[in-house]
């Protein structure tokens, strides 16, 4: 668990000191196992970094909160795209810049030029496939704004530290919230006996979650196990379909069955050399041995579609191997009589502590207490609710304990 505390701005003295200490030592460890890890920036272009990358969160770009990812790089070298008169780096250039780049993708690099900080180009790390590489971008020193007030500062592999409107948390190298993360946002009940299905599914509905974060809308998402008759509380669901759509199942049954005949392809083969081609899917004499290439591409697009439902009131509610059973969804549900329990687990919290306790009204905002009255309702089901503030939160009733088990925060797994 991180260490955590409360400060009034993203560059307090506590933050400049944990972030110079936390760079020195990665930098020295990985120059010295002969890592290229790029070199950090000094004292006061970090001040200068946090200072501007905040005020540029509190704007807005057309309506929109502003997100984005910045990196420095004193070579000025990292770029896919220049530019020609590298602009000052301000919060409004980079704003502008924000409507323009995906931040979990392309990232601004900035550098100095005498005491000032300029924006010299992006670079673009990402790709468009169903799953980027997990933890993938560059070895330098990075600030992502996911939303007003929102940061997160990572260098190398490593992320120094998260801040959010007056709270932060600092991270050692060990720290296992990651994981915890992870396991929140787990499937009520695996679908499949093969694993391969069953962990394509797990990351699916996490591309989902990461989807309802980015699209900034806010939404719920329920995951109901099999034989729970759910239709009989639906008080309102005005896009009620006639039949569950399978859309989405049938792309990942698909996508997991062209990888393994894909793999099976590879282990028949002897020439590296062809391997190597086939792997990078560049050669057109194997596109018989990959299948239609529409089938590497169709499981993001669905998983972007199911996102998007979740923008309407009410929930979205799917089955755990995917199937759409229906979007703005409304349930006839009744806190108990004797009040709801919560527990809330929240990365912000400081190290050591339980996890906090406490009613409904602790919970947040009427989405949110309406998705932990859902999870008492339907034991075994899991709610993943975003906000439009950016944050995301996952609730599962613990019929051990008799309490709704709240996972907050988890906007950070995907900006770590």
């Amino acid at each position: 668990m991180p260490m955590a505390g409360s400060v009034i701005f993203p560059n307090d003295t506590a933050v400049l000191d944990h972030i110079e200490a936390c760079t020195a030592t990665v930098f020295a460890d990985r120059r010295g196992r002969g890592f290229a890890t790029a070199r950090p920036p000094r004292r006061e272009q970090i001040n200068n970094l946090l200072t501007l990358a905040y005020a540029a969160s509190l704007e807005h770009e057309e309506g929109r909160n502003v997100a984005f990812t910045l990196f420095y790089d004193d070579t000025a070298t990292h770029t896919d795209y220049a530019f020609k008169r590298p602009p000052l780096l301000t919060p409004g250039t980079l704003a502008r810049l924000s409507a323009a780049l995906d931040p979990s993708q392309t990232y601004i690099c900035v550098t100095s030029a005498g005491s000032k900080l300029v924006i010299v180009g992006f670079r673009h790390w990402g790709d468009h496939y169903s799953f980027r590489a997990p933890r993938s971008g560059p070895s330098h020193f990075a600030i992502r704004v996911v939303g007003p007030g929102v940061l997160v500062v990572r260098y190398d592999l490593n992320v120094v530290l998260t801040y959010r409107r007056g709270e932060v948390a600092f991270y050692p190298g060990n720290f296992d919230w990651r994981g915890d993360a992870i396991r929140a946002l787990a499937l009520p009940v695996p679908p499949y006996v093969d694993a391969a299905h069953n962990g394509q599914v797990q990351r699916c509905v996490e591309h989902i979650a990461e989807s309802m974060l980015r699209l900034g809308h806010g939404g719920a998402l329920l995951i109901l196990p099999e034989g729970i008759n759910w239709e009989e509380r639906v008080t309102s669901c005005a896009f009620a379909p006639v039949q569950p759509a399978a859309r989405v199942r049938d792309a990942e049954v698909a996508d997991v069955e062209h990888e393994k005949q894909r793999q099976g392809a590879l282990a028949q083969l002897h020439d590296e050399q062809l391997r190597a081609e086939i792997n990078a899917q560049t050669s057109p004499a194997i596109t018989y041995m990959l299948g239609d290439w529409r089938t590497v591409f169709r499981l993001g697009v669905e998983l972007e579609w199911l996102a998007h439902l979740t923008a309407t009131d009410g929930m979205t509610v799917i089955r755990p191997d995917l199937t759409l059973l229906g979007f703005g969804v409304f349930f006839l549900m009744e806190e108990p009589s004797g009040g709801l329990r919560i527990r809330i687990v929240d990365p912000y919290a400081a190290e050591g502590t339980e996890p906090a306790s406490g009613d409904l009204s602790t919970v947040g905002g009427a989405r949110h207490q309406s998705a932990a009255v859902t999870c008492h309702g339907f034991p075994g089901a899991t709610v993943i609710v975003a906000s439009q503030d950016g944050g995301l939160s996952a609730m599962r009733w613990d019929a051990d304990d008799q309490v709704v088990l709240i996972h907050r925060h988890l906007e950070l797994l995907f900006n770590l």
